[in-house]
């Protein structure tokens, strides 16, 4: 059932200074997109609020009505959304969409809710009359969207985004203070699902025999993540399906969370799982589960065990590779799962069994790794790192988070540093969707 404060936007509409209603504009085009843009930009400014497409004044401008999408433009998407408005702002808008009918006339309309800025949010380029370039904008009582002219606008305006960032400054140290809090509570999730499916993972593989591939005797990696903001968790059964689709929109290499024959991924306690104990090879073997809630855990022999050899080598380009992968998929299933592009997803990358590695590529613009008296050896054997961004940033800036957790992971082979060029040489034919 739809929340009826929801509702009163289309049933009784009234704008104000933190709400717009808006015409339906074709954010396929440039004007559309500006016009979109300039309204989310004096949104954020203002300290956050939301547009109602789909709402035009009556002949007699005495009232809005609910009017359908022109057959002619595109229905508005999450990423549709985000590209008409990123074209103009600086720095990124942060939304949530979502779809509401109206309950009279059965219309579906567009909820665009703007998040506040914790930064002033400028346009970076001009569009005829609609948007100027490098312009700050704001909401004024009217109401309307126009640049700060006085004293008085620009302080409100600044200190709204200093109280914003305050307020994120004092949440979080509440949170260290007294050791609770939302952000707490959703690593304890997290963490209490990693250990629930890692003795998963010892029950399944304690009968088999020493040395078994599937016991990760050379070593592993562990992908664990945490999605925000699933509100409306799917049944297992349309998660797999979903999953599948995910996998079958981007040119992957090493398939995040695959289902290698004769493994087939089965309903467990409230997880969906997959286990693969009949591959020949460590690399093959893998193990992961999914909750519908937004866990994931995917443990895995290094793909660089395709053999038996004792010790055995880390391809840096495979690395980043696998990594990319899974960060643009769970990015991809954020977005599905939430209905949102703008929700926070939590990365953790375990590695276990890198003593003794030495570094390498199997790239030729990288053989340079493979040059006698340059090669690296990793002399830890573990490591851990985590990161955090949104499902939209996985997708669109997925280089900058692998740097950011490989890069301290890296330095384990003799103070290797690892530099963003070698992370675009190595993904240059991975070209990661934005759908």
């Amino acid at each position: 059932m739809a929340d009826p404060t929801r509702i009163e936007l289309l049933v009784r509409p009234s704008e104000g200074l933190a709400r717009e209603y808006k015409g339906w504009v074709d954010i396929e085009t440039n004007h559309g997109k500006a016009v979109l843009a300039k309204a989310a930009i004096a949104l954020t400014n203002h300290g956050g609020g939301v547009i109602v497409m789909g709402m035009f004044n009556n002949a007699d401008k005495t009232a809005m009505e609910s009017q359908p999408l022109d057959p002619a433009f595109k229905r508005y998407t999450s990423d549709s959304v985000h590209a008409a408005i990123s074209r103009y702002a600086e720095p990124d808008v942060l939304f949530d969409l979502e779809y509401l009918k109206h309950p009279e006339t059965g219309i579906e309309h567009v909820i665009i809710d703007i998040a506040p800025s914790k930064v002033p949010v400028m346009s970076r380029s001009s569009e005829g009359t609609t948007i100027g370039q490098n312009r700050f904008y704001v909401r004024k009582p009217g109401p309307a969207s126009e640049e700060p002219r006085t004293a008085e606008e620009w302080r409100t305006l600044i200190n709204r985004c200093v109280l914003s960032e305050r307020e994120a400054m004092l949440e979080a140290i509440r949170g260290i203070l007294v050791g609770v809090g939302t952000p707490t509570e959703r690593q304890d999730a997290l963490d209490a699902f990693e250990l629930a499916a890692s003795q998963r993972w010892e029950d399944i593989v304690a009968p088999l025999p020493d040395g078994h591939p599937a016991r990760l005797p050379q070593g592993h990696y562990i992908y664990s993540f945490r999605i925000e903001g699933v509100t409306q968790p799917p049944s297992r059964s349309a998660l797999l399906r979903l999953i599948g689709e995910l996998q079958g929109e981007q040119n992957y290499e090493w398939t995040p969370f695959r289902s290698t024959p004769p493994a087939v991924p089965t309903a467990v306690d409230d997880v969906l799982e997959c286990s693969n104990l009949g591959a020949a090879a460590a690399a093959f073997s893998d193990f992961w589960r999914v909750r519908p809630d937004g866990l994931l855990f995917q443990k895995q022999g290094f793909v660089e065990d395709w053999h038996t050899e004792k010790v055995c080598h880390f391809h840096l380009d495979t690395q980043i590779r696998v990594l990319a992968e899974a960060i643009v998929f769970v990015g991809a299933l954020a977005t599905r799962l939430t209905g949102s592009d703008s929700r926070k997803v939590t990365t953790r990358i375990r590695f276990n069994g890198l003593a003794g590695r030495p570094l390498d590529s199997r790239l030729d613009s990288m053989l340079w790794l493979n040059i006698p008296g340059l090669q690296k050896v990793s002399h830890d054997d573990t490591a851990f790192q985590q990161a955090s961004a949104t499902a939209r940033q996985m997708r669109e800036n997925t280089a900058e988070i692998v740097l950011q957790l490989l890069q301290p992971v890296m330095e384990r082979f003799g103070l290797f540093e690892l530099r963003p060029e070698m992370i675009f040489k190595a993904l240059e034919r991975f070209r990661p969707s934005t759908r």
